[in-house]
């Protein structure tokens, strides 16, 4: 009867170690599931980083895009500033509330182009009577262009 026991014994110890190394088993499989997960969250976040990276890349560069075209935008209201200035001088010339001799007007014709970014280079006035005047301008606005 001992040698009965003993046998049963053993195949209950053997059923328990085999048991047992079959959860060993499926806990190996579970865990190393586990460590390719976290491999692939691993790859997942180095990637999102890197497109976080990017993005505020683009964002700095937009950012000192917008403080450019900001200050393009100052300079073309002074240009417009000063060309409304100039304007509302010729408008009273124009209107005769300001009386002013031809070469007054011309000056303030002059001036206003000027303030839009023309520059005249010189006029050649004709000694023949009727005979219009000769303009010659070096550049356009620049904003006309953009």
């Amino acid at each position: 009867m001992k040698t009965v026991q003993f046998i049963l014994f053993m195949i209950v110890t053997a059923t328990v170690l085999v048991s047992c190394d079959e959860i060993g088993l499926v806990e190996k499989s579970r865990l190393d599931s586990a460590n390719r997960e976290i491999s692939q969250l691993k790859n997942e976040l180095e990637q999102s980083g890197q497109t976080i990276r990017a993005l505020e890349q683009e964002m700095d560069r937009l950012k000192k895009r917008l403080d450019e075209v900001e200050e393009e935008n100052e300079e073309y209201l002074s240009i417009l500033k000063t060309a409304c200035d100039k304007s509302e001088r010729l408008e009273k010339i124009i209107n005769n509330e300001d009386h002013v001799s031809f070469w007054e007007l011309d000056n303030a014709v002059t001036e206003l182009r000027e303030s839009l970014g023309y520059k005249q280079v010189y006029y050649n006035y004709s000694s023949q009577p009727f005979q219009s005047q000769q303009t010659i301008v070096t550049k356009q606005p620049d904003y006309l262009f953009k």
